[in-house]
């Protein structure tokens, strides 16, 4: 059997609403099917609201070229904080 590597200890953050800056400046990407979503900085984070039709589908999601890669043999921990 094969040594197994050691563990990644590397954080990766996606999103630090502390820069006060959006997170398509932060290297995330944003997507919409119907534009009309706001998106407002808003202490530290954004307020992202598509509460103003239901048929809005949009987010933000993170560009695979800047993340690690996840190992299932040293494994990973995944953090999520929200508001």
């Amino acid at each position: 059997m094969p040594a197994t590597p050691p563990p990644n200890t590397e954080t990766t953050i996606l999103y630090d609403g502390s820069l006060g800056t959006p997170p398509t400046e932060q290297g995330l990407l944003y997507a919409e099917l119907f534009p009309g979503p706001t998106q407002t900085l808003n202490n530290g984070g954004v307020l992202f609201d598509t509460s103003s039709f239901v048929g809005y589908q949009a987010g933000y999601a993170a560009d695979p070229a800047l993340l690690p890669t996840l190992s299932r043999t040293t494994g990973y921990t995944v953090t999520v904080a929200v508001q």
